[in-house]
């Protein structure tokens, strides 16, 4: 989870010009908010690519766990 005042530092900005950026405020350009949006945007999209690739890490774990299981049963 990431923070207005996270995020206001990332952009280099205030946190007031984030949170009214996030609230479509007239007293902020057009541009600023694109830029907020499309950093939060990104920001979503690799939390999203870093969940799949923890999820996949941790179904390689559960199957390798599983195998030494299973390679141990079989010795006796």
């Amino acid at each position: 989870m990431i923070t207005l005042k996270e995020l206001a530092k990332e952009l280099k900005v205030s946190v007031s010009t984030v949170s009214k950026a996030l609230h479509d405020s007239p007293e902020i350009s057009v541009q600023t908010i694109e830029k907020v949006k499309k950093f939060i945007i990104a920001f979503i999209s690799i939390i999203k690519i870093k969940m799949r690739l923890n999820n996949i890490f941790i179904h390689y774990e559960v199957i390798s766990i599983s195998i030494r299981y299973f390679l141990l049963i079989c010795r006796f």
